[in-house]
Parts: C-alpha cells; structure tokens; sequence
C-alpha cells in the first residue's frame, strides 16, 4: 500500500498493481479513520 498526501486529500494505491485505481480520501477523514485503528489495536480489537 502506498499512501500519498495531495492536499486537501490523501491518495491510496496497491504498490503490488499501481497501474489500479487510486482511492482518495479528505485528509481529514483519514487522519480519524487511522486514529480509529490505534483505538483498536489497543483494545486488542484488531
């Protein structure tokens, strides 16, 4: 997984197929997804 910032958004892409589509995101959005994955990884909830 390759992550990009491209203001105002955060650009995802499989390394492994980069010619695929790329997903786009508000940088603000993924900043509180990858908050929410620590939240979870340390409940143990992975």
């Amino acid at each position: 997984m390759e992550i990009a910032y491209r203001p105002p958004r955060i650009a995802v892409r499989d390394s492994k197929a980069p010619e695929w589509a790329t997903l786009t995101f508000p940088a603000s959005a993924f900043t509180a997804f990858t908050a929410h994955l620590g939240t979870l990884e340390a409940l143990g909830e992975e």
